[in-house]
């Protein structure tokens, strides 16, 4: 009697067992059913972020490269007006270089035609005289004659040259219009890209005061701020991507442990059961 006792203690305790194992398995396959549900909801959120990252990626490189390329232009106009500003200045001093060369030219042309009309007065008196009888010798005609001819050469070459001056005067006025029109342009699109420009600005010289005067960004602050922005946007998605991911890790770790887990449960559940059918 004694020893159907102690077999039926034995059998209760193996079926405790048995039980307990039977439910720990079951809690454990709930477990892992709710891991899962969150490693597959996280896998999608994670993928989800990692998108959006991607994505401000993008924005923040393009807006980089859009702020570089206006720094280029800017760049390249404050070359342009250095460049413009010392040709201004070159066509300037040859301007006046000219202008002086062809006042030298003036006055000399007016002195020699003043000495022209006193050479020709000279040979005039000198063959009157010699009309009347006067000695007057064929080498000093000669020499009035030549002196004359000289004169009126030296004239024409002047004038001549005169005339290059004027035109060398118009080239270099044309050439200085076309470096202020450069140099307004050049100094105009700063202007737009750098400082911006005001709505609704008065025609005449008074002041506006309403408030729909309102300051509009220039196109460099507007590429700045766009950068900044963007900047701004991808830090926050890679916090977070990486939040999410981290989330992920730990989840799957979670799930991985309960697998583990869960596995181990049924071996003792099936290594209990073969023990308790051989007794």
């Amino acid at each position: 009697m004694l020893n159907m006792n102690i077999k039926h203690a034995i059998n209760d305790r193996k079926q405790a067992e048995l039980n307990a194992l039977t439910f720990g398995i079951a809690q454990t396959q709930y477990q892992v059913a709710q891991l899962q549900s969150i490693v597959t909801s996280l896998t999608q959120k994670n993928d989800d972020f990692t998108a959006l990252l991607l994505d401000a990626e993008k924005r923040r490189d393009t807006a980089s490269s859009n702020l570089n390329m206006v720094n280029q232009v800017i760049a390249g106009i404050k070359n342009i007006l250095g460049n413009t500003d010392m040709v201004r200045d070159v066509t300037e001093q040859a301007d006046d270089k000219i202008r002086q060369t062809a006042e030298h030219l003036s006055t000399l042309i007016k002195q020699l035609i003043f000495s022209v009309e006193i050479i020709e007065k000279l040979a005039q008196l000198v063959n009157k005289k010699k009309a009347s009888g006067k000695i007057i010798t064929n080498e000093l005609v000669k020499t009035i004659t030549a002196a004359s001819a000289d004169a009126n050469n030296a004239v024409a070459v002047t004038l001549t040259a005169l005339t290059s001056c004027y035109v060398a005067k118009t080239s270099g006025n044309e050439a200085k219009n076309i470096t202020w029109l450069e140099c307004e342009q050049s100094s105009e699109l700063y202007e737009l890209i750098t400082l911006g420009k005001t709505d609704n600005t008065p025609e005449s010289g008074d002041a506006d005061t309403s408030a729909s005067a309102e300051k509009q960004p220039s196109l460099l602050a507007l590429l700045t701020i766009a950068k900044e922005e963007s900047i701004t946007k991808y830090n926050a998605a890679f916090t977070a991507s990486n939040s999410v991911t981290q989330e992920l890790a730990q989840a799957q770790t979670g799930l991985n442990n309960a697998t583990v887990k869960l596995n181990s449960l049924k071996l003792g559940l099936a290594a209990a059961t073969a023990a308790a059918i051989a007794a």
